[in-house]
């Protein structure tokens, strides 16, 4: 069996693949960014994750145009979205991101058509300027796809083989039935931290509040530290590929890259995240006004740009869109209350290019939106509403543990939870009885008895100290029982 893996080059990724060899399953094409400098196995093209993205040193194949109407409106406008992670203030034009994505398309579309790989293993949902199209063109020629999606508790993988399920079917894939010891270590951290409407700050918003409140400037001096003892010869420079290439920011969209106007840039950027909090501000509510609300449904904005919005929200991905169409359901009289997410103003992240200037202005213009401080209490703010509305975003789940239900807008990982009901097929007689019900019966456990079939307990991005603990042989297990011939044969 021949397939294609998307992963980082690391040591991790490497006794993967021996052992799928072992196994009697070839990567015949590898992409990913270079950690580790160890060879690729024989007969296995080596793509690095920037090159692939700028489509250099590509795979000896003549190029077939892919025909774009191929495609539906919600797999254009998901790419267009993907790119704001490489746009820096506006440098990034729609001319350019339309003629990328055809680009990419065509050559993925002829690699895969040429190589014909049984499956592709991607360690994430396709989210990237490159997996993203090579993933729609896998699709069209009817190519398998297995997916470990990342879930908001560390150390944890869902396998899915698309990015969105349908009506007819779900895009969980059951690896396992023994889920015993899956569901008691899940419970630990998925559940037992809501027990008695605790709030647990998820582990990733810990990390960045550390960064912006206590660790800044120490991270900084360790990372210029760093850079001078490599430059002075005094240290050995990382074993992975650094490049700032596919960036396209306003100077090099200008033809300006001097060292004037890199500085110039770095300065406008910081003045810009500034502004976006003080246009953030200037559009708040009250939090007593806030309070004195007796009906509404809360809106915790999502963090972008990320996978959770694009491309698992689709077109609700843009979230002002997105609240424009659930005001257009809910009855009237409920209240719309919008908080902006931690990590879009994080210095340790890109927020900045998520959002524009007259974002919350365009927001708070809508009918009965009242936008949250920063400061207010993300318990209260779903424990005091009728219900919870996400893209796919953890408070969906926090809302879930808390008894309330939760409208999802996008590909959440807990939609099939009983409680958890899908924007799209709801009527406006259906969103009025949710947002009326109350003392919800607890349906938790059947859903893990569930979700955990599809569960991968697995470290090979462990966020929490930075290091790879081996555990080769879940994924290598999950990739075999979804790459059997057998298995594929009944998932058709």
């Amino acid at each position: 069996m021949k397939v294609f893996l998307g992963a980082s080059k690391s040591k991790f990724w490497f006794n993967i693949v021996k052992e799928l060899k072992e196994n009697g399953i070839d990567v015949i094409y590898w992409i990913g960014k270079v950690v580790s400098e160890e060879p690729v196995p024989e007969n296995c093209f080596f793509h690095e994750v920037v090159d692939a993205y700028l489509l250099k040193n590509l795979y000896n194949v003549e190029i077939e145009t892919f025909d774009i109407t191929a495609l539906d409106i919600k797999d254009y406008y998901c790419y267009l979205k993907i790119l704001d992670r490489g746009d820096d203030l506006g440098g990034y034009s729609f001319s350019m991101r339309d003629r990328l994505f055809k680009e990419q398309l065509s050559y993925w579309y002829s690699v895969l058509k040429n190589t014909k790989p049984d499956a592709i293993v991607f360690s994430n949902v396709p989210h990237l300027f490159y997996d993203y199209p090579m993933y729609l063109a896998a699709k069209h020629l009817g190519i398998n796809t297995m997916n470990f999606n990342v879930l908001p508790f560390a150390n944890w993988r869902y396998v899915a083989n698309s990015i969105f399920s349908t009506k007819e079917k779900s895009n969980l894939v059951k690896i396992t039935e023994d889920i015993n010891k899956i569901k008691k270590e899940f419970l630990v951290q998925a559940v037992e931290p809501y027990k008695n409407q605790n709030y647990s700050v998820p582990f990733y918003i810990k990390n960045q509040a550390n960064f912006d409140n206590k660790n800044k400037n120490i991270a900084r001096a360790q990372s210029l530290a760093k850079k001078a003892m490599v430059k002075s010869g005094l240290a050995e420079a990382p074993k992975i590929t650094v490049r700032a290439d596919w960036r396209h920011n306003f100077f090099s969209f200008s033809g300006e890259d001097n060292l004037a106007s890199k500085l110039g840039y770095k300065v406008i950027r910081r003045r810009f995240i500034d502004r976006l909090k003080e246009a953030y501000s200037r559009n708040v509510t009250s939090s007593e006004k806030i309070e004195e609300l007796d009906n509404y449904v809360y809106v915790p904005l999502h963090y972008q740009p990320e996978a959770t919005t694009a491309p698992q929200g689709g077109l609700y991905s843009d979230q002002i869109y997105m609240i424009e169409q659930l005001r257009e359901w809910l009855p009237k009289d409920v209240a719309i209350v919008v908080k902006e997410h931690y990590s879009q103003f994080s210095g340790a992240l890109s927020g900045y290019k998520g959002r524009y200037l007259t974002y919350w202005d365009k927001m708070s213009k809508i009918d009965n939106v009242y936008i949250a401080p920063m400061e207010y209490s993300q318990k209260d703010l779903i424990l005091n509403s009728t219900t919870v509305a996400v893209i796919t975003g953890t408070a969906g789940w926090e809302a879930i543990q808390y008894g309330k239900n939760c409208i999802t807008f996008g590909e959440a990982w807990f939609n099939s939870h009983p409680n958890a009901f899908r924007f799209e097929n709801l009527s406006s007689h259906v969103l009025k009885d949710i947002t009326n019900t109350e003392n919800l019966s607890q349906h938790t456990e059947s859903f893990l008895d569930y979700f955990c079939q599809s569960l991968v307990k697995t470290d090979f991005t462990n966020p929490l100290n930075n290091t790879a603990v081996p555990s080769y042989d879940n994924v290598t297990n999950a990739i075999v029982t979804c790459l059997n011939p057998s298995f594929l044969n009944n998932e058709k």
